[in-house]
């Protein structure tokens, strides 16, 4: 009991190496690389070049997140239950990377005339895989520690590798076998077979190296009406849930119409890259800076600035021409949202943390995977749905995806709400929201000295404290 008690304090008050934050962030890459074409590019080029209808594309990414409203919970549920000699979440990661590998290549390299139907199957096998690896390494990141800086910092390390892994992405079409720096079906292949190496293999790093992360469970819970409960019961979650709720949507709308925005409106498709690329190095640039301000203004009030400050740029998109005129305008604009999007990188993973610390105080039991699962559905899903009513949106004022079309005035209308003004009237209301976020570093001081002294007592003094 005493050597199980000091790895638990160790593990709370100790920096983690930097060589076990890379072994458990490696995953990273792959998962960037493969995911930077999901939510913004993949649909438009099943659009594009593979003639699939917007409003059909709309329908699959609202079917899709139904279908993760079924198994997000259940992954977390079942996580949470398992037992084995590599830990309750390094199992389902192994088995959701050699899911992703099978179904990403499928997806990203589709035959001739793949239509609705095909895209449909694929995007759900995909996301089914992804939630079978994210939902536990999610729950995974939140036990590595409960420190309120060190969190902070786990997060912050994993998210400056995602970030390589996207800008990744964003080089592929630079290679010199490519004839064009648009993003392509070809680019896609590319990445397809890219994932199917890389992943793996920085998989059996993660499982052999990274550390497994403390546990404070006091009780088991494996009653998903007990979860209800303390999910009812639990404010800031709820005020957490609120912010994800009109940011996922107003997020998901921008990010689903970006590339379309700029590579069929503006008509700078070989320079997509370009200003991702800058969007991803800058954010990367500014991720140390935001972990700094973090530790000085605490998570949600630099997460609510970091949003505001997006949200006054955003609609200057709206003043610029379509042609090379727009390029670099449109660079400046999207470094400084890349500046100030940094903070989303850590701030709203380490609060999450400290919501599930806050549940196992009050409940005695660690339901991280749970929580993670609610949490993921609900980032996904109304990611989804604002993706889903963007699509939907410019397919009703009539504008037409297809490589080489022409639009009205109506259909350029469509686009321009559904990219920016609809997004930036959504997101306001977040940043209160944010600003007044219940849990900050003195609370979670307190959480985190009484989950100690739990820990300390034993199982049953620390039921009793929670019953009490």
């Amino acid at each position: 009991m005493k050597n199980r008690r000091g790895k638990q304090e160790a593990t709370a008050h100790s920096r983690i190496s930097t060589a076990r934050l890379l072994a458990f962030a490696g995953p990273n890459i792959p998962t960037g690389l493969m995911h930077g074409p999901a939510r913004s590019v993949l649909p438009t080029i099943y659009a594009s070049f593979f003639g699939v209808e917007l409003e059909a594309i709309a329908g699959i990414l609202l079917v899709s997140r139904i279908f993760d409203a079924i198994t997000d919970p259940l992954i977390g549920y079942l996580s949470d239950r398992t037992r084995s000699r590599i830990g309750r979440r390094k199992p389902w990661i192994v088995a959701g990377t050699l899911m992703s590998m099978i179904s990403v290549y499928f997806l990203y390299v589709p035959p001739e005339n793949p239509g609705s139907t095909y895209f449909l199957f694929w995007f759900l096998a995909v996301y089914l895989a992804w939630t079978v690896s994210e939902v536990p390494f999610a729950a995974w990141t939140v036990e590595i520690t409960h420190d309120y800086d060190e969190r902070a910092r786990v997060v912050t390390f994993r998210n400056i590798v995602a970030l390589l892994g996207t800008a990744l992405f964003f080089t592929v079409p630079l290679l010199p076998f490519f004839e064009t720096t648009a993003i392509t079906p070809e680019v896609l292949e590319f990445i397809a077979w890219a994932t199917v190496v890389i992943l793996p293999a920085t998989i059996v790093f993660a499982v052999l190296y990274a550390p497994e992360g403390s546990n404070v469970e006091i009780r088991e819970s494996v009653s998903l009406r007990d979860l209800y409960w303390s999910v009812r019961r639990n404010r800031p979650f709820w005020v957490f849930i609120g912010v994800f709720v009109l940011a996922g949507i107003g997020s998901g709308m921008f990010a689903a119409m970006s590339f379309l925005y700029m590579s069929h409106y503006l008509q700078m498709a070989d320079k997509y890259i370009y200003i991702l690329g800058a969007v991803m190095i800058t954010a990367l640039v500014a991720l140390p800076m935001w972990l700094k301000i973090i530790r000085r203004v605490g998570k949600h009030k630099a997460w609510a600035a970091s949003l505001l400050i997006s949200l006054l740029v955003m609609p200057l998109v709206l003043l610029l021409e379509p042609g090379p005129g727009a390029f670099i305008p449109f660079l400046v604009i999207s470094i400084v949202i890349g500046l100030a999007s940094s903070a989303f990188q850590v701030a709203p993973e380490a609060v999450f943390g400290d919501i599930v610390d806050y549940d196992i105080l009050k409940t005695g039991s660690n339901r991280a995977a749970k929580y993670s699962a609610l949490y993921t559905l609900v980032n996904k899903a109304n990611v989804a749905l604002g993706s889903a009513g963007a699509f939907f949106i410019v397919g009703v004022f009539g504008y037409d995806a297809t490589v080489g079309a022409t639009n009205d005035a109506t259909g350029i209308l469509g686009l321009k709400l559904a990219y920016i003004v609809i997004p930036t009237v959504i997101l306001l209301p977040t940043v209160y929201l944010i600003w007044r976020f219940p849990i900050d570093r003195r609370r979670q001081s307190i959480i985190q000295r009484r989950l100690e002294r739990r820990s300390s007592a034993g199982p049953t003094a620390g039921q009793k404290s929670s019953e009490g």
